[in-house]
């Protein structure tokens, strides 16, 4: 019987079933789920949650990623036929882009579910995606597949070709595509028209905007000098008002209305219709994978494999904030800009910029891979095998900018100007000394302003092209490992079990990254994020050892059939890094107790480690925007806090009992770390597999698991600095105030300074079933099959002072059935039935999220973020909550194969989300008051796909 490697252990086995628990999923069921893309099938799995995509349009970069039990992505190991992918993105990434790896050169992907750093080393702690590509194909096969959403948007189309020759002396395989996904735009899903927010008390919905409009909003308190008559004649006026702004019908400034977008008969804006839903991009691939049997006993292979992407991202205008408030600028106005109807200095100050069009993002990704080697048998040891190989993987991005602003140039336009008779144009500075190439900018006539050129917007184009610029960045992420590996058998303890199996090797591995911003953004001359550059390297040595001991075989059983009776297992990594001090040591120990053949036990214990990537280590300081809350603001303008241990707070780090910001983002500094160690954790698993022969072709298993990392990488959390800064409860000592920079005139606060730090740890722990019934019968072949998660904990530990006894000190969050730590239902799962006859194969299958509780805030508001749900904390105040709709979708697909003389034509056809679910409605959720990572923003598409073998 042959022997394979079942991904989790390196050494060769004839027994599938391993004491760590591993599904597969083969090429058939990749080509009928209607997505060309392997990471949207992989994030459909039940085990992954809450990784990024390309329905991720704010913070995206046209990646899409995978995460295991929702633990990060940098703890799930992605392998390419058992060795490691290089990182990929924009520069400096932290794990795989699987955009990089093209479906079409796929065969199965085996997802181990068990941590395994003891085998593959650092970042398999919540598991590993083992893909295996194609080898053995003869014959040359081409495919088309077009898909288009019930919108008529979002269209894709797929173009692939592969062609392969297998000889005595060995096989060769090309492959070679194009991908190209058009958008789709939230204006066109009811759903995602407006960004939606939740008064919990009541249960009343209400449209959320942005208070960066674009009519200018104009704030009286941050005037620094008198004015002229206009302005006092305002002030007048209103009293009261704490911004104006200017009406689109009269032209005359009023007080701002932040009750709802314009559609509600507010002021503010709304977003939502300029920004991508699902983002666009385009890829093309070559692959390639050859080997050549030298001689009986010594082969040599290669695999390479090329991608390029070219991905994009909108986002509505730069909402441009003049003073320190979130992402303020420290530039003003002066009074004397000759577009200043009110001759006074602003501070403050805020103007959506329409007229420069949307901010765009644009990445082109070029990825590149090969593995070569030579493995074979060792001539002295019988069933003994060798092999060295040498695998380099380069990611190089260039990651293209535009829709900001140069803040030098800014402040030339907004200071004094004046108007030239003579040339009939406004300039900047005064006469005698102006500015060269400044051109005035004018941000009190709004974006609705007609002007006599015809055009629209008080900005004018001459006033664009002298602010904006097109920033270009530039990043890389590379691999190298020289690796060299014995694995065979040893004895055999029983004379009916397996032979005692051994797999020992050395790696040597190298990552080296960088992302380079472009010169403007890395000084901070530019509106909106800055940073700084991120580069550096490390390298590691590493040693590991194997053992398999069957114990005992089956009791009047021949060695080569059946399950042995009594399994172990263990193994041990030993690892050497440059970028940390002290050497770690992995060990994972497992049993497989087989009492029958149709009964399985399986369990393990394993430790695993994870190193600091090099974005973690090196990356320069860089802007971050979370949705956080300044604590000492009043709650409206013109109040005053209530008196108390927060107001006593605030008022000791010069924040006046008046003050008033309504920001519901505030600018954040993260970065890298140095200083970082890496994570630890502690697995185990524990199963029961049942094969039963009384019913052919049906097996069922459980599996459970239990993950404990500590040491989490992690920030303190822009959040937790500011509940710590300024505690609202007596006898808590205020700590982390050095990170709340202050402008010490408005008293915003400028930036949190939150790097990265080992604080904290993450635990979870469920259960896993899965079942499959393949019944071949008179009327075809069935396969039912499905696959079920329960979260039984999902728990974080962040920076605070609270003892957990058993977990640590620090602010515990609970995410199992809460939307604090993103989507965690209790249940997830999967189901489907096919049918085949030849030709014909039809199939069903059913997706399931569950429910889940996101809370509000501490008026019971569901707006964006704030919510934290208290189950930790017996002495907290209930928060007010409500309960996330359950999600489900249907897909279906029929498939026809058609033999002729001139080969094999298959025609497949189907519908995913056959019933156009929405996604559920998540009120704090970043996009579309929902979750990107765990809904389907496409809704009902069609899809068909033909291939041809010849």
């Amino acid at each position: 019987m042959e022997e394979i490697v079942v991904t989790g252990s390196r050494i060769p086995r004839v027994e599938l079933t391993t004491a760590a628990p591993v599904t597969v999923l083969n090429r058939t069921q990749i080509e009928s789920s209607g997505r060309p893309s392997i990471g949207d099938i992989l994030q459909s799995i039940p085990e992954q949650s809450n990784a990024i995509n390309t329905q991720f349009n704010n913070g995206g970069d046209g990646a899409t990623r995978i995460n295991l039990r929702g633990l990060g992505t940098a703890r799930t190991l992605v392998l390419v036929n058992g060795r490691r992918f290089v990182a990929g993105g924009t520069g400096a990434d932290a794990s795989v882009d699987l955009n990089s790896i093209p479906t079409s050169a796929i065969q199965r992907i085996e997802i181990l579910k068990d941590g395994a750093s003891a085998v593959y080393g650092s970042d398999a702690i919540s598991g590993v995606v083992n893909i295996i590509t194609r080898k053995d194909f003869s014959g040359t096969e081409i495919a088309a597949f077009s898909g288009v959403s019930n919108y008529g948007d979002g269209v894709l189309v797929d173009l692939g070709a592969t062609t392969g020759q297998v000889t005595e002396r060995g096989n060769i395989l090309f492959s070679g595509g194009f991908i190209k996904q058009q958008p789709v735009w939230s204006y066109q899903r009811d759903f995602a028209t407006y960004q939606i927010g939740l008064d919990m008390p009541s249960g009343e919905l209400f449209t959320l905007g942005s208070s960066n409009i674009p009519q200018s909003r104009m704030y009286p308190d941050a005037a620094a000098t008198a004015g002229n008559a206009a302005w006092n004649a305002l002030r007048t006026m209103y009293p009261k008002a704490g911004s104006f702004t200017l009406d689109k019908e009269t032209n005359q400034w009023r007080p701002f209305n932040g009750s709802g977008v314009e559609a509600a008969g507010g002021d503010l804006y709304n977003f939502q219709p300029e920004n991508y839903l699902v983002t666009p991009q385009q890829r093309g691939h070559l692959f390639a994978v050859g080997e050549y049997k030298f001689s009986p006993d010594v082969r040599g292979y290669f695999e390479a494999s090329f991608t390029n992407r070219v991905s994009e991202q909108k986002l509505a205008p730069e909402p441009l904030i003049i003073g320190t408030a979130i992402a303020g600028e420290d530039v003003y106005i002066d009074a004397n800009n000759p577009y200043n109807p009110f001759g006074v200095d602003f501070l403050r100050y805020r103007r959506r910029l329409n007229e420069f069009s949307n901010r765009v993002f644009r990445e082109d990704v070029n990825t590149f891979r090969v593995v070569t080697g030579v493995n074979g048998n060792l001539p002295f040891l019988s069933n003994w095998t060798w092999d060295v190989s040498l695998n380099l993987g380069r990611n190089d991005a260039t990651f293209l900018k535009r829709g900001t602003v140069q803040l030098s140039r800014l402040q030339n336009a907004l200071g004094p100007g004046f108007y030239d008779a003579a040339t009939n144009t406004y300039k900047c500075g005064a006469p005698g000394a102006e500015i060269d190439g400044c051109v005035p900018i004018n941000l009190f006539g709004g974006a609705a302003m007609k002007r006599p050129d015809g055009g629209t917007g008080s900005i004018t184009e001459d006033m664009v092209n002298y602010l904006s610029f097109s920033g270009t960045s530039l990043g890389y992420n590379q691999q190298l490992i020289a690796a060299a590996n014995v694995a065979g058998e040893l004895f055999r303890i029983t004379p009916t079990a397996h032979m005692a199996g051994l797999a020992a090797g050395y790696e040597f591995r190298k990552e080296a990254g960088a992302f380079i911003p472009d010169p403007l953004t890395q000084r901070g001359d530019t509106s909106g994020n800055k940073g700084e550059e991120t580069k550096g390297t490390f390298s590691v040595n590493e040693a590991y050892l194997e053992l398999s001991l069957p114990i005992l075989g089956q009791f009047g059983e021949q060695t080569q059939g059946g399950k042995d009776l009594l399994e172990l297992n263990a193994a041990g990594r030993f690892v050497s890094y440059s970028s940390f001090p002290e050497p770690n040591f992995s060990y994972k120990v497992g049993a497989r107790l087989s009492p029958i053949q149709d009964i399985t036990l399986r369990g393990t214990y394993s430790t695993a480690f994870r190193a600091p990537s090099i974005g973690e280590l090196y990356s320069g300081q860089a802007d971050d925007f979370p949705a956080v809350t300044d604590p000492c603001s009043t709650a409206t303008a013109g109040g005053t806090r209530p008196a108390g241990t927060l107001d006593t707070n605030c008022l000791a780090q010069g924040v006046p009992n008046n003050f008033f910001d309504d920001s519901k983002q505030i600018r954040s500094r993260v970065g890298g770390n140095p200083a970082l160690e890496p994570e630890t954790a502690q697995i185990i698993t524990a199963g029961l597999v049942v094969e039963p022969r009384v019913l052919k072709d049906f097996s069922i298993t459980i599996d459970y698991y239990n993950i404990a990392v500590k040491n989490s990488i992690s920030t303190i959390g822009a959040d937790q600095i500011l509940a710590s800064c300024y505690p609202g409860d007596p006898g808590v000592t205020p700590q982390y105030c050095d990170k709340v920079r202050r402008d010490p005139t408005s008293h915003t606060i400028q930036s949190i300074y939150n790097p990265l730090a080992n604080v904290g740890g993450d635990f979870t722990n469920g259960i896993d079933v899965g079942a499959r019934f393949e019944p071949e019968t008179p009327v075809g072949r069935f396969l039912i099959d499905a696959d079920v998660s329960w979260l039984g904990l999902f728990d974080t530990l962040l920076a605070g002072t609270k003892n957990y006894p058993g977990v640590g000190v620090g602010k515990l969050i609970e995410g199992k059935g809460n939307y604090d730590l993103g989507v965690h239902p209790d249940w997830v799962g999967n189901a489907g039935i096919t049918w085949a006859m030849d030709p014909l194969r039809v199939g069903l299958r059913g997706r399931y999220v569950g429910t889940f509780k996101e809370c509000g805030d501490s008026t019971g508001t569901a707006a964006g973020g704030g919510g934290v749900c208290h189950k930790d904390d017996p002495d907290a105040v209930d928060p007010y909550s409500r309960n996330v709709s359950p999600y489900y979708t249907v897909d279906a697909n029929v498939a026809w194969t058609l033999n002729s003389g001139l080969g094999t034509s298959t025609i497949s056809a189907g519908v995913n989300n056959l019933l156009n679910v929405e996604p559920a409605k998540v009120y704090n959720g970043f996009t579309a008051a929902s979750d990107t990572s765990a809904y389907d923003y496409m809704m009902r598409y069609f899809y068909a796909r033909i291939s041809h073998k010849f």
